[in-house]
């Protein structure tokens, strides 16, 4: 977007963007700082599977986030339309080479221990956007908004407020 319409875009928020895909990415390993076997045992193989792939923490109090924020719109979702999606889902290259340093607001959060987007690839974006906060969460995989909600909705917070009175 700010590539394409430059100063019109105040900013940017970005929860755990992708950058780069395939062999180009730079991943942590699958990392699970807690683990609830017992309660493992007890979910449907694929649910489980999905948990374990995006979560850090496998344990019940994290289940039932997953379970009221996170699958109900992974169930819900049109499946032929998302592959669709996937078909141009990424771009050639970094629209950013390509247009001048961006200086309106914008925020970045990652995490750690996300195996599926990483952390290390999006630090490169600071580079473009020199007006760009950003944060590496430590115990929490690809959802941060609902792992560390607290601390998601002050960083998004703090980034409204700028976009509101930019200095």
């Amino acid at each position: 977007m700010t590539a394409r319409y430059g100063e019109q875009v105040l900013g940017s928020a970005l929860l755990v963007p992708v950058v780069r895909w395939g062999d180009d990415r730079t991943l942590p390993g699958e990392t699970t700082l807690e683990r609830d076997e017992e309660l493992l045992d007890r979910l449907p193989a694929a649910d489980r599977e999905l948990f374990g792939y995006v979560m850090a923490r496998l344990d019940k109090p994290r289940w039932e986030l997953f379970e009221r924020y996170v699958l109900p719109g992974w169930w819900a979702h049109d499946e032929a339309a998302a592959a669709e999606l996937e078909t141009d889902f990424l771009l050639p290259h970094w629209p950013e080479h390509q247009a001048p340093a961006h200086h309106g607001r914008h925020l970045l959060v990652a995490t750690r221990q996300d195996a599926l987007v990483g952390w290390r690839d999006q630090l490169a974006l600071l580079d473009h956007y020199p007006r760009m906060a950003a944060t590496v969460l430590d115990a929490a995989g690809h959802n941060p908004q609902v792992e560390c909600a607290e601390t998601v909705r002050g960083l998004v917070g703090h980034w409204l407020d700028g976009i509101a009175r930019p200095y």
